[in-house]
């Protein structure tokens, strides 16, 4: 019995001391220009246009930017990379008359990362991509 015992005492000892630690915690910090963040469950896809996941939306509001962007503190509609809400009008002639349009005005200080000015050709590429049937966007068939 006393050998019982004295192993199990033994045991407890060797397992109480073995978590420990005791030498120095290293730990990984993210760099300039790096972001960091933890998601509970992997987006479903990080293209906007055909994303339904909630988790791909908190991903993408961190690594897109729109046009329009929603103020969450006060809950109004404001210009992201546009100036502000779009001017609209009436189409009444051409192909589009019945329509309507839209006129955004960029901020003249977005840029991309090599510092050249976001234009309206990027926008218009951006809608030309989505619409390509020859992009597997999911989304060609049904715009």
């Amino acid at each position: 019995m006393k050998k019982i015992n004295l192993f199990i005492a033994t045991l407890t000892i060797c397992c109480l001391t073995a978590c420990g630690g005791g030498g120095s915690v290293t730990s990984k910090r993210a760099g300039d220009n790096h972001l960091v963040l933890h998601q509970l469950a992997d987006a479903d896809y990080l293209n906007p246009v055909i994303s339904s996941s909630a988790n791909a939306g908190y991903i993408q509001l961190d690594i897109f930017q729109s046009l329009l962007d929603i103020d969450f503190k006060d809950l109004q509609v404001k210009g992201q990379l546009a100036v502000d809400r779009p001017v609209t009008a009436d189409v009444t002639s051409g192909e589009f008359s019945g329509g309507m349009s839209l006129q955004f005005e960029i901020r003249p200080e977005a840029m991309w990362d090599n510092g050249t000015p976001v234009t309206a050709n990027d926008v218009l590429f951006t809608v030309k991509a989505i619409k390509n049937p020859k992009v597997n966007s999911g989304l060609c068939a049904l715009i």
